[in-house]
């Protein structure tokens, strides 16, 4: 296998690349690998045993969210993996929900069972919890987002988000105390999740 030397960036490096023997990992970034700032060595490189496994690299992709919110906050030691939606109505206006006992309006949606897939998972929690009927197939997958569980302090969610379209009025049920359209243009204030705050708003909160 063909290697060369690189300067490269110190790591304190994950479980799977401490036992592949890799210095660092050239190929693509590694969620669990962590970057000692500010220090560089020069390390004979070679193409990464865990990153260059296509079966491998699929798994790191589920791993690693497309977009981490910068929102700042308590040291996280946990991920919780969701499935959330992006609902508008006719005028634009956001479809959001707020917890029994809790104070922050969030994204419908819910945890992903193991072995669920993330659509199935977003159908079951949209019918369980505002008793919409929806396609899987339907959502449109807008990618993986990371931002602080709003509910858990110790805790991040790793968000599945689907954009799709509803017919009838939701109806709050199971956990869900209240439930909100609302528009973008009148957000400042509210008391939000830091996915919706962070990520969606600014994404996705077309202005009716």
């Amino acid at each position: 296998m063909e290697s060369f030397h690189v300067l490269a960036p110190s790591y304190a490096l994950c479980t799977s690349h401490r036992r592949t023997g890799q210095e660092s990992c050239i190929t693509a970034s590694c969620g669990g690998c962590r970057k000692l700032p500010g220090r560089f060595s020069v390390a004979r490189a070679r193409p990464c045993p865990i990153h260059s496994d296509p079966s491998a690299t699929k798994t790191a992709a589920r791993k690693q969210p497309v977009v981490t919110s910068s929102h700042s906050g308590t040291v996280t030691t946990r991920t919780i993996r969701i499935a959330a939606a992006v609902i508008r109505d006719e005028g634009g206006r956001l479809l959001l929900v707020r917890k029994r006992g809790t104070k922050a309006f969030m994204q419908a949606g819910g945890k992903i069972e193991p072995g669920e897939l993330p659509p199935a998972a977003l159908a079951r929690e949209l019918r369980e919890e505002l008793g919409i009927v929806v396609d899987p197939g339907a959502a449109s997958h807008l990618g993986v987002f990371s931002a602080p569980a709003a509910n858990e302090p110790d805790a991040r969610v790793e968000a599945e988000l689907f954009e799709l379209s509803i017919t009838g009025e939701p109806i709050p049920a199971a956990e869900i105390e209240e439930m909100i359209w609302l528009n973008p243009a009148l957000a400042s204030g509210m008391d939000l999740a830091p996915l919706t705050a962070d990520i969606v708003l600014p994404r996705y909160g077309r202005q009716p």
